[in-house]
């Protein structure tokens, strides 16, 4: 994806900061932002599809750590590293539920 988007969150991985049903505004990464832990990314992941996750670090072999924010969040380990290819943008906006 490589145009400004809104993305739909399904589950409870990253409630309650953005419960289920919650909408993300979606840009694409430019290659000047430094991407830093903390900020919250959506991820193309080859065995879970699409995941808007919180990234924990930068490995050193520049491979994304990405983490949930509820305890029904798959784990680090279970997620495993990202390519950084595989990164759809940073999350610039958040909209949840009535």
């Amino acid at each position: 994806m490589s145009s400004l988007h809104l993305s739909r969150v399904e589950g409870q991985s990253m409630a309650p900061r953005l419960p289920a049903d919650s909408f993300v505004l979606v840009m694409p990464w430019p290659r000047w932002l430094n991407l830093r832990p903390g900020m919250l990314v959506k991820v193309y992941h080859l065995r879970f599809g699409y995941l808007v996750k919180r990234l924990d670090h930068i490995d050193s072999l520049g491979y994304l750590w990405l983490r949930g924010e509820n305890d029904q969040s798959l784990t680090m380990e279970q997620m495993g590293p990202v390519e950084r290819d595989h990164l759809c943008g940073v999350v610039c906006w958040t909209i949840k539920p009535d």
